[in-house]
């Protein structure tokens, strides 16, 4: 059924988020959320120009119903710099900025990769840290990340986490 374009561009953050927080980023693909939306590859891409974009939107989504919803303190950033000051998640080019944003309080919220979380100037920056997709991640970087955070949340399918752990034993 052919959907007005702003609905059809909602339908397809809606299927994403799904699509996403079974899968993760890296193992979800734009033909999965295309499939899942029951749409094709080409619609998709008329609403969103990567996988990346699609993403940043969900990220930009979800900052702006925490502030609609009246959540304190939700400011998210993530390092890769490409967005420009108006947008509802910050990026910085480069991870002192980072360490210093989360360090200051301006931010509550990094995305960042086990590089950065494994960084010795990055150790105890945060209260807890999310590990997404944790069973395709080695455990040995698992647990290099973990100074960063006295707390660490694995995510992902039960399955596979429970395989890395199994794997890396």
């Amino acid at each position: 059924m052919r959907l007005p374009a702003e609905q059809r561009r909602s339908q397809l953050l809606l299927v994403a988020v799904e699509v996403f927080g079974e899968r993760g980023f890296h193992a979800t693909s734009m033909d999965e959320v295309a499939e899942a939306a029951g749409v094709t590859k080409p619609v998709l891409y008329q609403h969103f120009p990567s996988k990346r974009a699609l993403y940043r939107e969900l990220l930009d989504d979800v900052v702006k119903v925490s502030n609609e919803n009246k959540f304190a303190g939700v400011t998210c950033a993530h390092r890769n710099k490409t967005s420009s000051a108006a947008d509802p998640v910050t990026e910085f080019d480069g991870n002192s900025e980072a360490l210093q944003a989360l360090q200051t309080g301006a931010i509550k919220v990094l995305g960042a990769t086990a590089f950065v979380w494994s960084r010795q100037d990055f150790m105890g920056s945060v209260d807890v840290l999310f590990v997404d997709e944790a069973g395709q991640m080695a455990l040995a970087n698992v647990l290099a990340c973990a100074s960063a955070a006295s707390s660490l949340v694995l995510g992902g399918r039960a399955s596979l986490v429970g395989l890395a752990a199994a794997a890396d034993g």
